[in-house]
């Protein structure tokens, strides 16, 4: 036995049971073994029928527990038979495939996963250890392929939405184990089992789960037809897989010869069993781009290479995507293998776009590119495409193909976006940023409000809505189309609307204008203003500060949470606050205490009126008479969003002072 464990009388039968296994083979008495190994499946029967009986009484834990007591129980005993006759390795298999089968019957499909993954362990040990008899490969393979068989004969066998469901659980477990072992056999060199149980999945077609039931679908009701339909779609789900699975091993396959682990002999055998699956450039980039690199629903390759490195260093690893390193370099090589096929005069002879007018294609041309030469450069190609094939002008005509297909996706968005309404959802979101953005970084808004020379009343009446500006929005940024993402720099459009916010202000208040010739006679002007005068903060464009108070006494950078006055404080002249805002027409504003002179008549939160209107909504018929139809296209690519701030000035007092250094 590889280890022992002592945990209750239930384990100690089971232990028993496999000495005696063992103890059989030894002695080379098949009779013997066999007997002890139905005793062993009895047990496990016993415990399936009791959770059948029990249900959910039994809780999760005591089940994962004694089915990790079965499934190492097994691993053991067949580790112990290694060296025994491959017969009595059979028997185990048969005896895992057994308790395999009926956990199926029982309907448990944690405990199918547990034995099914008990089954590759076993193949796992084959391999380490040696090389896996012909007979009891067969016999392994055999019973392998029949329980992918049974999976899809329980799918088609389905009568019910409850059984479907249960038998397509049962077949993303089988999926998932399968394409564990045939990775295994990839990296075993195992070109047989690879072959044959990749070539049973390759026959599965999405009709093989509803033609029982073909004959009766023009007699049934419209529930029934909707329940066959969902069983034809999964049955092309399968089919998606399997295509899905088939590229992703080849391309592991394809990484393993790169590093020299494989053969070229060895690749190719693996990569032929498959290839009838890649024969065409649409074929393998249908499934790159629509499966692999698109919704993202078969990602169990995504950790391959990161688990290898792991494995490696033994520790903590880091490694690139799949789908844009071993993946994208196995795409690549077909490309140019298949077009190899076809390239004739400096043409690729293809039929319309073979790459998928697809998001995931867009701005992928550089990347197509840098890896066809990088496989170029490695002369690795050179063994799978014709000969004669000028290499370098067939990589620009394959990159010309996703260049084509990615121009394509871009007009089709551009069409969809010029003729999309706005989407009420991302029109609200960037009047929320604009309107954010304004209240939490307009310096100058903030302490005016703080100190009530601005105050708030919506019941003013009178309020006018004083023009800030216009802005000029990229359209697909404000509809709902699946579109290439779009991030938008809010400052971009927040910074003119604070300059032309603090141009009103100066504009419709007293505020006097003064200039200096140097950096130390400003901090002299300051320093007057702040001795003669209510002045509640300094206001300095940003960097500033640093440069006039960089050596004053009075200046002090670091303040407590009671010294602060205001938020985004940055620090304090003679226990005057003082603060950074954006803008460039002056150096510093001194600000002065006073009596309310604006009354914003908009929430606080939102002080500012927002109307969108589509660009070529503001034009006249003339306008449009006079543009061409690229022109008028362009103007369909912009929103204008017209931005305006409601209040009521009553200029009194002189509110502060500019003061500008003359350069």
């Amino acid at each position: 036995m590889s280890r022992k464990r002592n945990q209750g009388g239930f384990e100690d039968l089971v232990e028993y049971l496999v000495e005696r296994c063992l103890k059989a083979a030894d002695n080379r008495d098949k009779n013997k073994f066999v007997e002890s190994l139905i005793d062993f499946n009895d047990v496990v029967d016993s415990f399936l029928e009791q959770q059948a009986t029990l249900g959910n009484q039994v809780s999760d834990t005591n089940r994962e527990s004694l089915e990790r007591i079965f499934s190492n129980y097994f691993v053991d005993l067949y580790e112990g038979l290694i060296e025994a006759p491959p017969t009595f390795r059979t028997e185990v298999i048969s005896a895992i495939t057994t308790s395999i089968r009926r956990s199926r019957d029982v309907g448990f499909s944690p405990t199918y996963q547990a034995f099914l993954s008990t089954l590759n362990r076993c193949y796992r040990l084959e391999m380490e250890t040696g090389e896996f008899e012909f007979r009891a490969k067969r016999f392994f393979v055999r019973r392998y392929n029949l329980l992918i068989r049974k999976s899809v004969d329980q799918i088609q066998a389905s009568d019910s939405p409850a059984a479907f469901e249960t038998a397509r659980s049962f077949w993303e477990v089988t999926f998932d184990q399968a394409q564990q072992l045939l990775k295994t056999a990839i990296e075993a060199t195992d070109e047989e089992t690879y072959s044959e149980i990749i070539s049973k999945l390759t026959e599965i077609y999405y009709y093989d789960v509803v033609s029982s039931n073909r004959q009766r679908i023009a007699d049934v009701g419209d529930s029934e037809n909707e329940f066959l339909e969902k069983k034809a779609e999964f049955g092309q789900s399968i089919e998606s897989q399997v295509s899905v699975l088939t590229f992703v091993l080849t391309g592991w396959a394809f990484r393993r010869f790169r590093e020299g682990t494989l053969s070229e002999e060895e690749y190719k055998e693996i990569a032929t069993t498959t290839e009838s699956q890649r024969n065409s450039i649409a074929a393998v980039a249908e499934v790159y781009y629509d499966e692999i690199r698109g919704e993202g629903r078969f990602e169990y390759w995504e950790g391959w290479n990161l688990d290898e490195a792991m494995a490696e260093t033994m520790g903590v690893a880091t490694s690139a995507p799949a789908a844009l390193s071993w993946l994208q370099a196995f795409y690549c090589t077909e490309l140019l293998r298949l077009g190899s096929q076809s390239f004739e005069d400096g043409e690729l002879d293809v039929r319309g776009l073979p790459i998928p007018v697809s998001k995931a294609v867009v701005a992928e041309s550089d990347k197509i590119r840098k890896t066809l030469e990088s496989l170029h450069t490695d002369s690795i190609v050179e063994i799978f495409i014709d000969s004669g094939t000028d290499i370098e002008r067939l990589i620009d005509a394959i990159v010309q193909l996703h260049e084509d297909a990615e121009e394509t996706y871009r007009n089709q968005v551009r069409e969809d976006v010029h003729e999309s309404a706005l989407d009420d959802e991302s029109v609200k979101s960037f009047e929320d940023s604009i309107q954010s953005d304004f209240v939490e970084g307009c310096t100058l808004r903030n302490v005016l409000r703080d100190i009530e020379v601005i105050a708030e009343d919506p019941s003013e009446e009178g309020g006018q809505p004083k023009e800030l500006g216009r802005l000029q929005v990229p359209r697909r940024a404000l509809v709902s189309v699946d579109d290439i993402p779009l991030h938008l720099s809010m400052q971009r459009y927040v910074s003119p609307i604070e300059d032309r916010y603090r141009e009103l202000l100066f504009e419709n208040l007293e505020v006097v204008q003064e200039s200096v010739i140097s950096q130390e006679e400003l901090l002299e002007r300051v320093r007057e203003y702040v001795d003669s005068h209510d002045v509640e903060a300094i206001l300095t464009t940003l960097g500033v500060s640093d440069d006039v108070f960089r050596d004053a006494d009075a200046y002090k950078y670091v303040l407590t949470s009671e010294e602060r006055v205001f938020e985004n404080q940055r620090g304090s002249f003679a226990g005057t606050p003082v603060l950074s805002m954006r803008g460039d027409g002056f150096s510093i504003l001194l600000v002065f205490a006073g009596p309310t002179q604006i009354i914003e008549t908009n929430p606080a939160d939102r002080p500012l009126s927002i109307d969108m209107i589509p660009a070529e909504e503001t034009l006249s018929e003339e306008d449009r008479q006079n543009l061409s139809e690229e022109e008028l296209e362009n103007i369909k690519d912009w929103v204008y969003v017209d931005v305006s701030y409601l209040c009521q000035f009553t200029p009194g007092a002189n509110i502060g002072v500019a003061i500008t250094v003359e350069r």
